[in-house]
């Protein structure tokens, strides 16, 4: 009886150990595998802000008729000179000095920023530069109003590409289609709580 239970102990102790060597093992591996379970995570959180922008902005297909720039930013500078006819209520935008721009270069756009944020009921303004490769290239941004984002460069500069516009680009988008994107932006859950500038500040 006595050989029985020392044999049944031994085995016992052999089972703890293993146990005990297989939950170090674990422990070791955990934070790798916590951080390829986080990596997975923001590609695929990514992956979904990238669709929604392709989906809502770009849609999908190619463009069949090129129309030439100027035609195009006349039909633009048409559509925002109308007051709000055509766009949504949160979006303007129109030409910085209609007089002095015969190149339709330097433009000028507000949002007014989306409700249930920290951008709620201020009006952000925005510099737009529509240069020589306008359409083929999406419109260049840059806050005016200083914000707190994590698409906003430090001298207001908007980052196209991590809001994916810059990859979903086509010559049929628009400067609505920019300003929209980036009014929908704001509402993500990593900007939507940021702190903000004190009202009235600029870069």
């Amino acid at each position: 009886r006595r050989d029985c239970a020392a044999r049944r102990a031994h085995s016992h102790d052999r089972r703890v150990v293993r146990a005990s060597r297989s939950h170090k093992s674990l422990a070791r591996l955990s934070p790798s595998v916590v951080r390829a379970g986080d990596a997975c995570s923001s590609r695929r959180r990514c992956s979904r802000e990238s669709s929604w922008v392709s989906r809502n902005m770009f849609g999908g297909g190619g463009d069949d008729v090129v129309v030439p720039r100027a035609f195009k930013l006349l039909k633009e500078l048409e559509k925002g000179e109308k007051g709000g006819t055509g766009l949504p209520p949160y979006l303007s935008y129109g030409l910085a000095d209609a007089d002095d721009d015969d190149d339709m270069a330097q433009w000028t756009g507000t949002i007014l920023g989306p409700a249930g944020t920290t951008f709620d009921m201020r009006v952000l303004e925005l510099a737009i530069l529509c240069d020589d490769t306008y359409p083929t290239k999406p419109p260049q941004l840059k806050f005016k109003t200083r914000v707190n984002a994590p698409f906003v460069k430090s001298d207001g500069t908007v980052d196209l590409k991590a809001l994916g516009i810059a990859q979903a680009w086509r010559r049929s988008n628009t400067i609505e289609d920019v300003l929209n994107g980036v009014y929908h932006a704001l509402m993500r859950p990593e900007c939507r709580r940021n702190p903000q500038p004190p009202e009235g500040s600029y870069y």
